[in-house]
């Protein structure tokens, strides 16, 4: 089957995420998907991240004329295991 070049981004920017540690094989989450599964609000986990207390790969978005800035993040499933360790012992960061 050949490969369509309309369906591949034109410029080579657009499969750059910068210098991020992530591991094709890991799952990763959405914040949603995150909320869920701890059973926490969407902004709480937004505000866990944003505290530094949650690692997350913000994903760029295409520049527009959005007066919203909106951010797509996706957390690691070890990130996500990682922070339910933290809360358990009492830890900040649980590293």
């Amino acid at each position: 089957m050949a490969a369509l070049s309309h369906d591949l981004p034109e410029r080579e920017e657009e499969f750059n995420f910068g210098d991020s540690d992530m591991d094709s094989s890991e799952k990763y989450y959405s914040v949603c998907e995150v909320s869920g599964l701890l059973g926490w609000s969407v902004d709480t986990i937004r505000r866990l991240v944003d505290r530094g207390f949650m690692e997350a790969l913000v994903i760029p978005q295409k520049p527009g004329h959005r007066k919203r800035v909106y951010r797509s993040m996706r957390i690691a499933k070890s990130e996500v295991e990682r922070c339910i360790r933290a809360l358990r012992t009492g830890k900040k960061g649980g590293r």
